[in-house]
């Protein structure tokens, strides 16, 4: 029986221009792909039509993959922190003007940047998004302000469940992108330096810990290869974090339930049995299809609120990439003492993984228990 012809939904149509972007095939190989994946058929040229649509129906990310250069900024660590919030939470949440200015406020002092060494203008965040390709896209329906109205209405119930456990027993897993390759963009210099190519080599890394920092789990550590060649000759299994890969290197279900039925049995027997409470975005990939977990209980977190009250972006995250990229940064002046090119560097997933365990490790209690306390959970 042949099967039925159909129009596409917008989502379809966006699906496609995604998977023709990242797999090259003929207009006949698209048609079955379309038949398997929604079982349904449809002409070449309707693939056709779709296709040259791509740059439209795509241009909804936020990022665009090729952006102008800029005069160096004077602080490149707020530029790329303020940057990787915005690659890691375009998708979660609705990202307005006065969020990003906030954000960036908390990165600065993160940071120790001085409060008046910047005007968190809307000039300066014009200049910011201009630099990194991030410009203003029309959502579907009425957001005006979800973000806020959906904060007011999840507080509540969010602070009843916490109100069930204790804080060694609340735990909040998140996970982040991390350029591990980025120098900073900026010299001081007595004339005009040529520019360099900038390496965006980009891991995903998932990191936990309980509300009273008392018990941080291993990093889960995303990369793109099973077995870089740095891997050779390296007990990669018995240091402390967990390797895994995709073509991508984001975190995916697969791995999600993996990690999470690890993070199950590390609880059960960190705390003897009694139940914990896990919190959690609601991104995609976290799934709990088929899963029977014997000591978590999990609340998911409502779309756009994560980027205030999830505990690990209230500063965790950005406190331990401050780390890393201290470490980063003093390895590149021991290569550049020792009379080498600071772009002859390479460094290898190996040295990103160990920064990455050196500075999940300088993450004391303390700064866990400051995070956790800001987004006013408890």
């Amino acid at each position: 029986m042949s099967l039925k012809r159909t129009t596409l939904t917008e989502i379809q149509k966006r699906e496609i221009c995604t998977y023709a972007r990242n797999n090259k095939r003929t207009r006949a190989q698209y048609v079955d792909w379309i038949e398997e994946k929604w079982h349904v058929r449809v002409n070449e040229s309707t693939i056709t039509r779709i296709l040259q649509t791509t740059e439209r129906r795509l241009g909804s990310e936020t990022i665009s993959p090729n952006t102008k250069r800029h005069k160096p900024v004077t602080y490149p660590e707020l530029e790329l922190a303020l940057k990787e919030f915005v690659l890691d939470y375009q998708h979660r949440t609705v990202l307005s003007d006065a969020l990003l200015i906030e954000k960036a406020k908390m990165i600065a002092d993160g940071l120790d940047i001085p409060r008046d060494a910047l005007q968190f203008s809307s000039g300066w965040l014009h200049k910011f998004k201009d630099r990194n390709g991030i410009r203003q896209q029309k959502l579907e329906g009425e957001a005006s302000s979800a973000d806020e109205a959906a904060i007011a209405n999840a507080l509540p119930l969010l602070r009843e469940r916490c109100s069930n456990y204790p804080l060694e027993r609340i735990y909040n897993m998140d996970e982040t992108g991390l350029f591990y390759r980025l120098e900073p963009d900026r010299t001081l210099a007595t004339k005009r330096l040529a520019g360099r190519k900038v390496n965006k080599e980009r891991i995903s890394i998932a990191l936990c810990a309980n509300a009273d920092g008392s018990h941080k789990l291993k990093p889960l550590i995303i990369g793109k290869f099973e077995k870089p060649r740095c891997f050779k000759n390296i007990k990669i299994q018995s240091m402390p974090m967990t390797y895994r890969n995709n073509a991508k290197a984001w975190m995916i279900t697969s791995l999600f339930q993996e990690w999470i039925r690890e993070f199950d049995h590390q609880v059960g027997l960190k705390h003897q049995g009694q139940r914990v409470l896990l919190l959690l975005d609601n991104c995609s990939s976290h799934k709990l299809d088929g899963l029977t977990l014997r000591y978590t209980d999990v609340h998911f977190l409502p779309p756009n609120t994560t980027s205030k009250i999830q505990p690990m972006d209230a500063g965790v995250i950005m406190s331990f990439k401050r780390h890393y990229r201290r470490s980063h940064v003093r390895l590149l002046l021991r290569y550049v003492e020792a009379g080498n090119r600071a772009e002859d560097l390479r460094m290898d997933i190996l040295q990103a993984i160990r920064f990455i365990i050196q500075a999940w490790g300088e993450i004391n209690p303390e700064v866990v228990r400051n995070c956790w306390w800001h987004t006013k959970t408890d």
